[in-house]
């Protein structure tokens, strides 16, 4: 009869082991799962932290780029401005020189042409008057013949003195004036025949250097463009994120300190882009005031609020906080455990904490106990679950021997 209630005591106990086995195999399953799914999240916002890091730091780049850029442009900008001021000046000087010697030129031809057609006239004048003077010659020599023969006496007796030839004083002084304006013309020296190749060189030069300048010009546009754009769309989504977390940030003040008001606020509106922020917060009762001087409480409590609202404009997989409840009283850790349980919907809260009212609204507990000296073992507890089989003991990765002091 003792054997036999030996038998029924060992395999009820063996019942009991296979039964603690099967549900300590099930935990371990879940609790696996459970780390999984931490580890694929963790491994998520690693992704995203390192993408937003990396998209930050290539706009950082970017803006330090073009921004040297802009500046290598306006030295280049400001180097051919000073090339295109030589140029100008040279193609004017040039132009000018050209202007003189082509009115002087003009105006040298102009009386060439005009005493050339006056020596011709003179020289044609001066063969027609030999002509007239061969003839009249050859007429009076038949006259003296006539007379001389007919009258016994020259023509000159008869007709008076013989009429003087025209002299040749006209021919000489248009002749004298043709020589003071070849004199003149000898007198300019040599003219420069390369003076229109040379400008059409500095023409070109002055036309690709004004090309360039323009290309400068358009470049710095753009590149200032593109800076205004990105500080446009900087300074609209932390406008967008800035509001969007502050009409958080009241709402969830409210929440956790049952009423009073709290805010961000911005220390240079006007510049955005280089102001800070500035938290103001009112609990109920007091007067709005820095946060800095209210209670330790209170300021975790505004802090905590902060950290909500964040989440609630944009979702974190997991948040860790560390005895963030620790200066707060009860009332205030029921509601810090009302904003969690809501807010855990989306995000997964790891809290380090002491307190009991904190516990009460966790889903699973871990602590650390050491039930034997320099031993320290892991146990957990999920909430909610009366007929769930006891803690087993911890795998052996999960043991820490305690060092003697």
């Amino acid at each position: 009869q003792g054997l036999q209630a030996s038998i029924s005591r060992l395999t009820e106990e063996h019942a009991a082991s296979r039964a603690e086995l099967a549900g300590l195999e099930e935990r371990s399953r879940s609790e696996q799962a459970a780390r999984s799914r931490l580890e694929s999240q963790l491994r998520e916002i690693q992704r995203r932290l390192a993408a937003l890091s990396g998209e930050l730091e290539r706009l950082a780049l970017e803006r330090t780029r073009l921004l040297s850029d802009n500046i290598d442009l306006d030295q280049r900008a400001t180097s051919l401005a000073e090339q295109i001021v030589e140029a100008e000046a040279a193609v004017a000087r040039l132009a000018a020189e050209e202007t003189g010697l082509r009115e002087i030129l003009a105006a040298l031809e102009v009386s060439l042409k005009a005493m050339r057609l006056q020596l011709q006239e003179a020289q044609a004048q001066r063969a027609q008057i030999e002509l007239e003077l061969v003839k009249r010659q050859a007429e009076l020599k038949f006259l003296d013949e006539t007379s001389s023969k007919e009258l016994n006496a020259p023509i000159a007796e008869v007709a008076g003195a013989e009429e003087t030839v025209p002299d040749e004083i006209e021919i000489a002084e248009i002749q004298q004036k043709y020589e003071e304006v070849k004199a003149r013309i000898d007198a300019l020296g040599p003219v420069n025949p390369q003076a229109l190749e040379e400008y059409q060189e500095a023409q070109q030069r002055y036309d690709f250097l004004n090309t360039q300048r323009q290309d400068l010009l358009d470049s710095i546009r753009d590149t200032e463009k593109a800076i205004q754009e990105i500080d446009v769309e900087t300074r609209r989504r932390f406008t967008e994120a800035f509001e969007a977390i502050n009409a958080n940030f009241r709402e969830m003040f409210r929440t956790l300190f049952g009423g009073g008001t709290g805010e961000m606020r911005l220390t240079d509106e006007a510049n955005i882009g280089e102001s800070g922020v500035e938290i103001v917060a009112s609990p109920p009762g007091k007067r709005l005031q820095n946060v800095l001087l209210l209670s330790g409480g209170e300021k975790a409590l505004t802090a905590l609020a902060l950290l909500m609202g964040v989440f609630k404009y944009q979702p974190s997989p997991f948040c860790i906080c560390d005895e963030v409840d620790a200066p707060l009283d009860e009332p205030n850790i029921q509601r810090l455990g009302r904003l969690i349980q809501e807010m855990s919907s989306q995000t997964q809260f790891i809290i380090i904490t002491h307190a009991k009212r904190t516990m009460e609204t966790a889903e699973a507990l871990y602590g650390v106990t050491m039930q034997e000296p320099g031993v320290s073992r892991l146990v957990s507890v999920r909430l909610g679950h009366a007929a769930a089989p006891p803690p087993p003991p911890p795998p052996p990765e999960a043991v820490a021997t305690a060092l003697p002091a």
